[in-house]
């Protein structure tokens, strides 16, 4: 158990930090989409492949990292249970709800915009794209599976927790369990149990990095970066993780020594809407690609200002989710499950689930197990 006992200022710092490494994160997913969007609907652009590659390395590690850490506040095993049982109740719910909604866009062809599936023929394919999502609309039943991963280990000690998370992670080598979400899900999942895991140890990381380490440290990771990209070894879940991970730790520095407040602050604010940027986004970036492609002179002039049509449509999307959120704020239906459905579902499905969760394990009794004990032996 992992006792977080910070003065509640350093709490509220934390909190800061953490919604702005979000909203760095949602702004990343947002541009890198974009890019997407722009290289595959305009012939004459040229698509910063690399540098919206570079930049996805360290965007879902930091949003599962503060993923984790929020449910290190509550990692009392049986308190935390109705909590993470309705987060996990709620992604599903909003996955059922977009799912449809992005079907039915897609079928209705709005303005040719399509959002976040791709429409598969034949029913088992359709079936498959369902349970196994390959769109962006992955990270709902993703996080869904971690928050419920999170719960079944819950009573575990810091060493069993690790060599359990491990063995999950692993999953994303097996080739046969290929794909969007098994892969994205097994890599990310070591992300968000460190934030659970070592939420203590991060937290002075981020308290002991001074001003010239916040000067020092960023081009030594970009340089980082650009050796495990000339390498091949930059999809390594090891790799990922580290640079996730090094980068969560330096913006939460950054944000903790008041460098440029204001922009932290804005960050902080789109961070703390980044499940409806998310949900929302693909929308408004099809929205505005295809409006460019629609134009005769656009697509010429794409090609020439480069880096800053991306841009320029990252900040377009992130604005009007922004304001689709604001005036779907009183119906929260889809963006937040019903209360009355949360209360009823969770509460038939809590007591089955604290059956199933492990029973308390030790790495003695881990390796007392029949093909681990035949394959690993204990040293």
């Amino acid at each position: 158990m992992i006792k977080y006992d910070e003065p509640s200022s350093v709490h509220t710092v934390a909190s800061s930090s953490f919604a702005a490494c979000r909203g760095i994160a949602m702004i990343i997913v947002v541009l890198f989409h974009a890019d997407v969007m722009l290289g595959d609907q305009l012939s004459e652009y040229a698509r910063f492949t690399t540098t919206a590659v570079a930049l996805q390395y360290f965007a879902l590690p930091m949003f599962f990292l503060s993923m984790g850490l929020a449910f290190a506040r509550v990692s009392r095993p049986r308190a935390s249970l109705k909590p993470v049982m309705n987060s996990i109740l709620t992604y599903m719910y909003l996955y059922v709800v977009w799912t449809v909604i992005s079907y039915l866009v897609t079928f209705a062809s709005v303005a040719s915009i399509t959002m976040n599936v791709a429409v598969p023929t034949g029913v088992l394919n359709f079936a498959k794209s369902v349970v196994l999502p390959s769109g962006p609309l992955w990270f709902l039943p993703g996080s869904a599976v971690m928050s419920a991963l999170y719960v079944v280990v819950s009573r575990q000690d810091r060493a069993t927790k690790v060599v359990l998370t491990l063995a999950v992670a692993s999953l994303a080598w097996l080739p046969h369990l290929g794909g969007t979400f098994i892969t994205l899900t097994t890599k990310n999942v070591c992300c968000f149990f460190i934030g659970i895991i070592f939420r203590s140890e991060l937290v002075a990381a981020i308290g002991g990095v001074s001003r010239l380490g916040l000067i020092v440290f960023p081009p030594l990771i970009v340089i980082f970066i650009v050796a495990c990209m000339s390498t091949g070894i930059e999809s390594w879940a090891v790799t990922y993780t580290f640079i996730g991970t090094a980068a969560f730790v330096l913006i939460c520095s950054a944000c903790s020594h008041d460098v440029m407040p204001q922009v932290f602050t804005l960050l902080a604010y789109v961070g703390r809407a980044s499940l409806p940027i998310y949900l929302m986004h693909d929308f408004w970036n099809h929205t505005a690609v295809e409006a460019m492609a629609a134009s005769s002179g656009w697509p010429s002039a794409a090609a020439k200002a480069g880096i800053i049509v991306p841009m320029s449509i990252t900040a377009f999307s992130i604005l009007m989710c922004l304001a689709t959120n604001g005036a779907l704020y009183r119906s929260r239906i889809l963006l937040r499950m019903p209360a009355a459905l949360q209360n009823r579902v969770g509460g038939s499905v809590i007591p089955w689930l604290d059956r199933v969760v492990l029973p308390r394990l030790t790495l003695d009794r881990l390796w007392s197990t029949a093909p681990l004990s035949v394959w690993w032996p204990k040293p």
